[in-house]
C-alpha cells in the first residue's frame, strides 16, 4: 500500500512537471530598477568584482547595495557573477587568489552574503571561463577549477551556517562559451576545458550555464543539444544574442561598407559599424535606421522563437545579452535601454527593443503557454535535490537521509570534505533512508551526492558540530 502511494505521488509530481511556468525572462546588465520593471523583466544579471565588494564595504556606499535591495523589493530576481579581474595585467585576466588575497576575498564576500544575500536568488561563479573574463591562457585548467571549488564550497558553508537567509541562493557555473568550435572539431582543446566546467557544475552548483550568441536558431539548437548530451543538469543562459550574425566569418556585415545608403547620402560608403557608433552621439531618423537594419541578417521575430527554444528546454533563465553586439562597447543593452526609455524616439533602438517587450508582455499576461519538455521527475522543478529530508542536520555522532525510492533502486552516496575531496562512499543502497555515522569525520561542512546509473538523482549538504 505504501509503495503504491508513493508511485502515486511520483505520477503526480511527473504530470505536474508539464505545467512549468515559463523561463524566466531577463537581461544581462542592470540598468535602474525602474526601468527594467517597465520593461517586465523577471530577473537581471549582473557582476561584482572582489575589488568592488571591497570598495562597497570600505566605503560605506549603499547605492550599489540598495539597488539589490530595491530589485527585490520590485520581486525582480537577481544573479549576481563573481569575478576576480587582475587589475595589474593590461589583458585583465582573471586570477586565483591564494594565501593573503584568498582570505581577503572571503572576508569580504562572507560581509556580503550577509547583507545583501537574502535579497539575491543566484550567484554565478565566475563570468564566462573561455570568454570576456577568461584566464590566462597559462593557468592550468585544473588550478582554475580548484579555485572555484573553493568558493562554492564557502557559499555552502555560508548557506548552512544561515539557511533561513541563505539557504535559497543557486549556485550557477561560468558561462560555457567556445560550443561551437567544439562541434566542428571534437579534438579541438576546448573540449576538455567545457567537459571540466560541466563535471565542477554538476558537483558543485546547482545549473550549468552557457552563452549563446549565435547566428541563428539552427546553431543555438546545436550548442543545446551538445551541453544536454553532457549533463542531465538544469540549464541556463545568462547571454544571449545574435551577434554572431553580424560578426560571423561569412557574414561580418559589421564591418562591410552598408548598402542602404548611396552618393550624395552623408552615410554613402560608410561601414554599418561607423553608421550605428555614429548614432549614439547624433541620433538618425527612424526610417533611415529602418533601412539600415533591413540591410541586416537579424532574424525576424528571433528573440521569441529563441527564447521558446530555451524554454522549450527547460532552462531556468534566459537573459538577453544586449540587442546586438556589434564589437562595440557602446552598443550595449544598458544604452540601449536608458537610450528607449528617456527619449522616446531616439534611434538606435529597434527591432530588437519592441522583440524584447513583445514577448515580455506576453510572458505577464499569461499568454504564452509553456512548452517544457519535461521527461522525467530529474528535470528541472522537479529537482530530487528537493526530495529528501535529512534530520538531524547539523548532527554529532549520526544523521538519517531519508528520501524516496518506490522502487528499490540501487543508489550510491559520496561524501565530499570542503576541498572537495571524497571521503566516504556507501554503495548498494536499495532502501529509503541512508544512516551516515560521524566515526572519523571531523567537525565542519560536507556534501554528498545520491548517485545512480551515472546520474547524480540528489545532492546537498551536511554539517558535523
Amino acid at each position: 500500500m505504501k509503495k503504491a502511494i508513493l508511485i502515486l505521488l511520483l505520477m503526480l509530481i511527473l504530470i505536474s512537471s508539464y505545467a512549468q511556468t515559463p523561463t524566466l525572462l531577463g537581461t544581462h546588465g542592470s540598468n535602474s530598477p525602474q526601468i527594467l520593471q517597465n520593461l517586465g523583466v523577471q530577473i537581471a544579471r549582473y557582476g561584482f568584482t572582489d575589488y568592488e565588494i571591497k570598495h562597497v564595504l570600505n566605503s560605506g556606499s549603499t547605492e550599489a547595495l540598495d539597488k539589490i535591495r530595491t530589485l527585490n523589493t520590485l520581486n525582480i530576481k537577481q544573479v549576481v557573477h563573481l569575478t576576480w579581474p587582475d587589475t595589474t595585467s593590461s589583458e585583465e585576466y582573471e586570477r586565483i587568489p591564494t594565501g593573503a588575497d584568498s582570505i581577503e576575498v572571503f572576508q569580504y564576500l562572507s560581509v556580503f552574503l550577509d547583507i545583501v544575500g537574502s535579497s539575491i536568488e543566484y550567484i554565478q561563479i565566475s563570468q564566462e571561463p573561455f570568454g570576456a573574463s577568461s584566464y590566462n591562457p597559462n593557468e592550468q585548467i585544473t588550478n582554475v577549477i580548484k579555485w572555484w571549488k573553493a568558493v562554492a564550497l564557502f557559499i555552502r558553508e555560508k548557506q548552512a551556517l544561515n539557511p533561513n537567509g541563505l539557504g535559497h541562493i543557486k549556485l550557477i557555473t561560468g558561462g560555457i562559451t567556445g560550443v561551437p568550435g567544439a562541434l566542428k572539431n571534437p579534438d579541438s582543446p576546448i573540449v576538455p576545458l567545457i567537459d571540466s566546467v560541466i563535471v565542477f557544475g554538476e558537483n558543485y552548483c546547482d545549473i550549468i550555464d552557457i552563452h549563446l550568441h549565435v547566428v541563428d536558431i539552427a546553431m543555438g539548437e546545436d550548442i543545446i543539444n551538445y551541453i544536454k548530451s553532457k549533463t542531465n543538469h538544469p540549464l541556463s543562459c545568462t547571454e544571449w544574442s545574435q551577434a554572431k550574425a553580424v560578426t560571423s566569418d561569412g557574414t561580418n556585415w559589421i564591418n562591410t561598407v552598408n548598402t542602404a545608403f548611396h552618393p550624395p547620402h552623408e552615410f554613402a560608403d560608410w561601414t554599418n559599424k561607423r553608421i550605428i557608433d555614429s548614432a549614439y552621439s547624433s541620433p538618425i531618423d527612424s526610417t533611415e535606421w529602418n533601412m539600415l537594419i533591413a540591410t541586416s541578417p537579424y532574424t525576424k521575430n528571433f528573440i521569441h522563437d529563441f527564447y521558446t527554444v530555451m524554454e522549450s528546454n527547460c532552462f531556468e533563465m534566459a537573459c538577453y545579452a544586449g540587442i546586438f553586439q556589434y564589437e562595440s562597447p557602446v552598443f550595449d543593452w544598458s544604452q540601449l535601454i536608458a537610450s528607449k526609455t528617456v527619449v522616446q524616439y531616439r534611434y538606435p533602438n529597434n527591432p530588437f527593443y519592441t522583440d524584447f517587450i513583445d514577448l515580455s508582455s506576453t510572458l505577464q499576461g499569461g499568454f504564452y503557454n509553456a512548452n517544457c519538455s519535461v521527461t522525467s521527475i530529474n528535470d528541472r522543478n522537479t529537482n530530487p535535490k528537493q526530495s529528501y529530508s535529512i534530520y538531524p542536520n547539523p548532527f554529532n555522532n549520526f544523521t538519517t537521509i531519508k528520501f524516496d525510492n518506490p522502487t528499490n533502486q540501487l543508489y550510491t552516496l559520496k561524501l565530499f570534505n570542503i576541498l572537495g575531496e571524497n571521503v566516504r562512499v556507501i554503495s548498494n543502497i536499495s532502501t529509503e533512508k541512508i544512516i551516515i555515522k560521524r566515526n572519523n569525520l571531523k567537525s565542519g561542512v560536507y556534501l554528498f551526492q545520491l548517485h545512480s546509473g551515472g546520474q547524480v538523482y540528489a545532492a546537498g549538504k551536511l554539517v558535523i558540530e
